[in-house]
């Protein structure tokens, strides 16, 4: 982000989508200084719908979520659980988060076995044991 005169302007938030041999480039550029103040960061966008989906999969599955693990994800993009509940979110990220929730209303069973491959003991270095059975 950018400062400029009192008003903060989001440079650049590259979308690439690729359609076989077509790829289509979306860039959004500007936010008005109040909402931009109190918009995340790309990491820390990524860090919330994270946890999002760390803690529908814990409702839904009867997973627990790892405190130790999501301190350290938590502390990584500098945020706390309450600010990720408490701060407004942009509309494209309430909307994964909102159709994250409904694919485990749709098909939980999916969903669950999705968020243990994930986030469980097998998943990558940078989010295993972030669920726990």
């Amino acid at each position: 982000m950018a400062v400029g005169e009192g008003r903060t302007i989001v440079i650049y938030r590259r979308a690439v989508i690729s359609l076989g041999a077509v790829s289509m480039v979306g860039c959004l550029t500007s936010a008005p200084a109040a909402s931009a103040a109190a918009a995340y960061t790309a990491w820390q966008e990524i860090t919330v719908l994270t946890v999002s989906k760390l803690e529908t999969a814990a409702a839904n599955c009867g997973f627990t979520v790892n405190g130790k693990e999501l301190s350290v994800l938590l502390d990584s993009a500098n945020l706390t659980l309450d600010a990720i509940h408490a701060r407004p979110r942009s509309a494209a990220l309430q909307q994964q988060i909102e159709a994250n929730a409904a694919s485990f209303q749709s098909d939980r069973e999916t969903a669950c076995t999705r968020a243990w491959e994930t986030f469980g003991a097998d998943a990558y270095p940078g989010a295993r044991d972030l669920l726990q059975k």
